[in-house]
């Protein structure tokens, strides 16, 4: 269930370098004049290509604009006689698909395969990621690249030909309304979950997000991780509206290294600012100049923060830029452009390193495209962003998190009396289970003894989980060795100390002289009894 980028990334990018040397274009190719060379094509998504569910569209550059639309063709079976471009297709079935465009002017067919991806539908649900209640406390709709009204009808996604960079990865999303004011969200502990349905109709989780942090003129982000091994993440806004609640939740699902999305932990008040900007190119060849200078990425700062409640503190902070540029938005389609941000001041990654990147390309829904931001240089920052058109231009606003989830110490949630929190992660290395390099927590520590070096001492006995360490015998001498076992060999000239263990005894009893037997330069002999005559 992940967006895979196989060697047609690479090959795709070679041939469209190829066009621009063949045909003596500047740096900056038009991704549409290239595809009319070519001829007609479906430029977005690209072919095997995984998408968000259930609905997808399909964008068809490079053709003549009057055909007539197509007649649609998937999986075999006719369903649409005159879709015009982009061609929405709704209800799909997850798996794998194989779409043909059939032309009604009979100037073309075009082919394509593409997996769509389960539908995935978000809630509000209180608690926290580790202990949310079962019961969703709002439904917040089936997230899709082409979602739909509230009245049920379509978007209108035909606004803006769209298409860009056909690399880009799509953002699933969904706008809700509940009519719940954000501070009485914040007053208790809640959390954002997304879900996709499996074989046997239980639910899994795919990202969480628990609600906190500062908000700034009625709007709060919070960063969705992800759950379990899953590979994706995404940012929830919540915009407070009176009484009301508008709810957008943006989901991601790449094919992104694990260790970008999991196990790097937010880095709040060291995670920003990160300067940010828009350049020619892809992710993979930007150019060295930047086109458009965005806002730097920031966390909210305390002088400009609402005066509303900050809600759970293990929610993942969001870094946001927001600006608006002189250019629109289907001008930044004509021609290739990706967002960058780049690293400063970040204690484990120099500066001006490449930290996240996302293409921009597809197929706006209205007015606003969806990209998604993905880690560069295994970074751990990924994120959103939307460029929206304005008759003045476009409004650009990127949110990048760091990836994994939030910081693994317990906390305080508020209107929860329970201290629970994050599961601890158990030691690797097996250290409840016996690890013999540590102590064991609630052990008791045995003093260390003066050791001769040399010399030996008890035997170590190996320590049982649970049972304290075998503590010296109270009779033990550092300084002689132990006494043999065997019966001692004449008595030196120097009477030898009294054995600690008992000494084996003849079998007949030994006559005691009536005065000590002193020979100081021969040895002792011990006398017995001798039979009488």
């Amino acid at each position: 269930m992940s967006i895979r980028r196989p060697d047609t990334r690479l090959w795709t990018v070679t041939l469209l370098t190829l066009a621009l040397v063949l045909s003596g274009s500047s740096p900056g190719w038009s991704p549409r004049t290239l595809a009319a060379q070519a001829g007609p094509r479906i430029a977005y998504p690209r072919a095997g290509a995984t998408v968000p569910g259930p609905d997808v569209a399909l964008a068809v550059v490079g053709g003549p604009e009057d055909v007539g639309g197509f007649q649609v063709v998937v999986d075999g079976e006719p369903i649409l006689d005159a879709a015009p471009s982009p061609v929405v297709l709704r209800g799909l079935l997850p798996g794998d698909h194989a779409v043909s465009l059939v032309a009604n002017d009979g100037s073309a067919i075009l082919e394509t395969t593409f997996t769509s991806l389960p539908e995935a539908t978000a809630a509000l649900r209180e608690g926290i990621c580790d202990a949310t209640k079962p019961e969703a406390l709002a439904d917040l709709g089936t997230l899709s690249t082409t979602p739909e009204l509230a009245d049920g009808e379509d978007q209108d996604v035909t606004a803006l030909p769209g298409v860009g960079v056909p690399l880009s990865v799509p953002v699933a999303h969904r706008t809700t309304t509940i009519p719940v004011p954000l501070a009485d969200i914040l007053e208790r502990a809640h959390a954002i979950t997304v879900e996709v349905p499996q074989d046997d109709d239980v639910a899994t989780a795919l990202v969480c997000g628990a609600i906190g942090g500062s908000s700034r003129d009625g709007v709060l982000r919070i960063g969705l991780g992800p759950v379990d091994d899953a590979l994706a993440y995404g940012v929830a806004t919540f915009t407070a509206s009176d009484d009301e609640t508008i709810v957008t939740v943006e989901l991601v699902q790449t094919d992104a290294a694990p260790q970008t999305l999991t196990g790097i932990d937010p880095l709040p008040g060291e995670a920003g600012p990160l300067p940010s900007g828009i350049r020619q190119g892809v992710c993979s060849a930007l150019a060295s100049e930047v086109s458009f200078d965005l806002e730097d990425l920031a966390e909210v700062d305390e002088a400009s923060r609402d005066e509303l409640p900050t809600g759970v503190p293990l929610a993942i902070p969001v870094l946001t830029s927001e600006t608006s540029i002189g250019t629109s938005l289907d001008e930044l389609l004509a021609r290739a452009f990706s967002l960058q941000a780049s690293a400063i001041g970040l204690p484990d990654i120099a500066d001006e390193t490449l930290v996240a990147c996302g293409e921009v390309g597809g197929i706006p829904v209205g007015q606003t495209l969806r990209v998604a931001v993905l880690a560069a240089n295994i970074s751990g920052y990924v994120g959103t962003a939307s460029l929206t058109g304005t008759e003045e231009g476009t409004e650009v606003v990127m949110n990048v998190v760091r990836g994994g989830l939030a910081s693994e110490e317990p906390a305080d949630v508020p209107g929860e009396e329970t201290d629970a929190g994050p599961e601890v992660v158990e030691d690797p290395t097996g250290g409840p289970t016996g690890d013999d390099t540590g102590e064991l927590p609630g052990d008791p520590v045995v003093p260390e003894e003066p050791v001769v070096p040399e010399e030996p001492v008890i035997p170590e006995v190996p320590e049982t989980p649970g049972e304290p360490p075998v503590e010296p015998e109270p009779t033990f001498d550092p300084g002689p060795p132990p006494v043999a076992t065997q019966p001692p060999p004449p008595v030196p000239t120097v009477p030898a100390p009294i054995p600690t263990e008992p000494v084996v005894q003849p079998t007949e009893p030994v006559v005691e002289p009536t005065e000590p037997i002193v020979q100081p330069t021969e040895p002792a002999v011990i006398e017995t009894e001798t039979p009488a005559g």
